[in-house]
C-alpha cells in the first residue's frame, strides 16, 4: 500500500441504499457500489461480516459497534434484498483454526 499511494492503510465508511452497497474509500476518494443481487454469501467471524460479492471481491462489515440482534437484523435484511445469499458463520475452536457452521 505504501508504494502505491504512500498510505499504510485505508479508511471506508459503508453504507446500505435502495440498491445495494456503498463503500466510500476516504483515504483516495473512491466510491463503489455493490448490487444486491450480485451479493453471494457472506462469511460471519469473530470481528467482520465479509460480505462477498460474485466477482470475488469482499466488503467488510466491523461488527464492533453492532450488537447480535443488530447483526441477526443485518444479515435477515440482506436475505430479503437476496433471496440466494448464503451465509457462513465461522467460529474460533479452541485456537486451533475456524470450524465451519453452516446456516442459510
Amino acid at each position: 500500500m505504501r508504494e502505491f499511494n504512500g498510505v499504510t492503510g485505508y479508511q471506508y465508511t459503508t453504507w446500505f441504499d435502495e440498491e445495494g452497497i456503498v463503500v466510500w474509500n476516504l483515504t483516495n476518494h473512491w466510491e463503489g457500489k455493490f448490487r444486491y443481487a450480485f451479493i453471494s454469501r457472506i462469511f460471519e467471524t469473530e470481528h467482520i461480516l465479509a460480505v462477498q460479492v460474485k466477482s470475488r471481491q469482499f466488503v467488510p462489515i466491523f461488527k464492533s459497534g453492532l450488537g447480535p440482534e443488530e447483526i441477526d437484523g443485518l444479515t435477515a435484511f440482506l436475505k430479503t434484498k437476496n433471496k440466494k445469499i448464503k451465509i457462513d458463520r465461522l467460529k474460533k475452536r479452541n485456537n486451533k483454526g475456524t470450524q465451519k457452521i453452516k446456516k442459510g
